[in-house]
């Protein structure tokens, strides 16, 4: 809910406005829209829709191939989540979930950052924190997160490979 949110409250007053014509039509006393009242439906439900296609974008995963053994990839996602300021983050045979906690003045609430294991693979993830406020930008702090740890693991891959 926290990753749609914006959607949420974007679609309040369409939503309102609908309702209320819906209401006077099953009692019979149907209203003519009033002048603005198509536009704060209208604005506000396009951009809704437009803020759920983002945030939906948001929560593919990258896919990388990997040839480093699982202690050798662990060891490099410590040394990139200490770089880049991650709390301690939680690891399991299968997924690495971490967070950040940015600073008030960095412009960004905080960002989740997710790592999937399988054999040849990892998928790499990270949006707006969950667990707090619901954001649509962090002022490029995921794109970070995810290029910086990608480089560093394709780096890692070449000297294996080499």
């Amino acid at each position: 809910m926290t990753h749609f949110g914006v959607v949420g409250y974007l679609l309040v007053f369409p939503t309102m406005i609908w309702c209320f014509h819906l209401v006077d039509f099953v009692i019979g006393n149907p209203i003519s829209f009033r002048d603005g009242e198509i536009w704060l439906s209208t604005i506000p439900a396009i951009l809704a829709i437009i803020a759920y296609r983002i945030q939906k974008q948001r929560l593919k995963f990258r896919v990388i191939k990997i040839n480093l053994k699982k202690e050798e990839l662990k060891k490099l996602i410590i040394e990139v989540a200490k770089e880049l300021e991650w709390e301690r983050g939680t690891f399991s045979t299968k997924t690495y979930i971490s967070s950040t906690n940015p600073r008030w003045w960095s412009g960004s609430w905080g960002e989740q950052i997710t790592i999937l294991f399988s054999e040849d693979y990892i998928y790499i993830n990270s949006i707006c924190d969950l667990n707090k406020r619901s954001s649509i930008v962090s002022w490029g702090r995921n794109r970070r997160n995810e290029n910086t740890l990608i480089e560093r693991i394709n780096k890692a891959d070449e000297l294996v490979k080499g």
